[in-house]
This record gives structure tokens, sequence and C-alpha cells, in this order.
């Protein structure tokens, strides 16, 4: 299964990057982080589609720990995620924003769903200015909670060296 994960997320950032950046790859490093947190779920202004909105804290590579502010749209019929976008606030209050899609899916646990998304870092703040680079989530939630805990991994380049230092 992890194997499985890290196959897509390869597949993924070079549908991201295109193969004329991956050729530059040598300039992208990875990054994975691992967080926790909360989200809610409400009616969205499409009929069978609810916007969740989601916090946790977390810590990974290059940026130490972190919080993590993000919202997405969920299509009730088949757990297609939409419109997702996410801000990771470094402690340093360095920030890494961008945006994702993906699918979620029923796990064996009741209650209890699973997605992938993945998608463009848009931008960035402080030690992260001119960040760029790919980030794939893969979580699982529990609607009766509302608690979640997910993993990312990536590839991420920022033009400040300083990124590298946490």
């Amino acid at each position: 299964m992890k194997r499985n994960k890290i196959a897509k997320t390869i597949a993924v950032l070079t549908a991201v990057f295109g193969f004329s950046t991956l050729m530059f790859a040598q300039e992208y490093k990875p990054f994975h982080s691992k967080d926790a947190g909360s989200f809610v779920a409400s009616p969205s202004d499409v009929p069978g589609v609810l916007l969740s909105q989601d916090t946790a804290t977390g810590e990974g590579t290059r940026i130490g720990k972190y919080t993590l502010s993000a919202s997405e749209r969920i299509r009730l019929s088949d757990l297609l995620i939409t419109d997702g976008r996410y801000t990771m606030t470094a402690a340093d209050g360095s920030t890494l924003s961008g945006r994702y899609e993906g699918n979620g899916s029923a796990t064996s646990t009741p209650g209890v769903i699973s997605w992938e998304v993945c998608g463009p870092v848009t931008s960035g703040t402080g030690r992260f200015d001119e960040a760029r680079g790919a980030i794939c989530f893969f979580g699982s939630g529990n609607l009766a909670t509302g608690l979640f805990n997910e993993v990312s991994v990536g590839l991420l380049v920022s033009d400040d060296n300083r990124a590298d230092d946490h």
C-alpha cells in the first residue's frame, strides 16, 4: 500500500511539474510532514456539496512545527474533493500556501473517510518567499468526531536557503 501511494505521488508530481522541470530536479528537495486537527463541514452554495474548514498542528521537514488552515469542497455523491486551499504557517511566521484536489473514499471503519489530494505550492512568505513545488496530502477523518490526521509528501524549492535549516 505504501509503495502504491509513493508511486501515485511521483506520478502526480511529474504531471504537475512536467518533464522539463523534473530534468532540473536537483533544485527540488523532498518535503514531508504529519499533522492532526479538526474539521467542520457545512452546506455550500451547491446542492450535494459540502464546504469543509480544517485546522491542524504538525511538524515537517523544511518547515518545522506549523499550524495548518485549509478548506475544500466535497461532492457527497462520489467524495470528489475540489477547490482545496491550504496555508501552513511555521513557528517563525513564514508560510507555504497552495491548492489541491483529489478523491475521498469510505474506509472499513464506519464513519471514517480517507483522502488523497495533490496540488501546487502557489506562494510563500518569509523564508519561503517565492517557494514553488507540489504537495500531496494523504489522510483520514472521523465524521462523528470531526477529527483528522494526515501526512504530506512533495517536492519543494525556495530561493531562500534558510528554508533548509528546519
